[in-house]
């Protein structure tokens, strides 16, 4: 149930990033050159694809493009500031402000990095969560996310 939810969160914010990858594509000057049609044509005899094509399918891969990196290193943001926090409490409640320092804040990275690699990437089963939440309806998917965000 928690891994569900947290690879729901993870295709959630895939998702918006998706989003914001197509919203600035219409608004990036560098892509503009290529709809120039000399340096179009040009492109496509020296690397045999269509520039904007190259672009998308670097960013939009579901198994290694950026769009997935950015995620996922949003995902270990996220996981840290969760992770902080209940450490924070920890540290207030039991009074143990003099045995940690300011080094457990790298701790928590790296044990965050290490969940996210652990909940997401092993195996790659985020894939199969992927096609499961693209098949899911509208409501479903409103649902799911309130649900994943509250259980967390």
């Amino acid at each position: 149930m928690l891994i569900t939810a947290w690879q729901f969160i993870f295709y959630t914010f895939y998702r918006i990033e998706r989003r914001f990858h197509f919203l600035f594509n219409k608004i990036n000057p560098v892509l503009w050159i290529y709809r120039i049609p000399r340096l179009e044509a040009y492109y496509i005899k020296k690397y045999k694809k269509e520039p904007l094509k190259a672009y998308n399918e670097m960013f939009l891969n579901k198994e290694y493009g950026l769009s997935l990196k950015f995620t996922f290193g949003f995902m270990i943001i996220l996981l840290s500031c969760i992770l902080c926090l209940l450490f924070n409490i920890i540290i207030i409640s039991f009074e143990l402000d003099d045995v940690f320092g300011s080094i457990s804040l790298v701790w928590i990275t790296g044990i965050a990095c290490v969940l996210n690699i652990f909940f997401l990437l092993r195996t790659d089963s985020y894939l199969n969560s992927f096609e499961e939440f693209d098949i899911m309806e509208n409501r479903e998917k409103n649902s799911s996310i309130f649900l994943a965000f509250y259980f967390q």
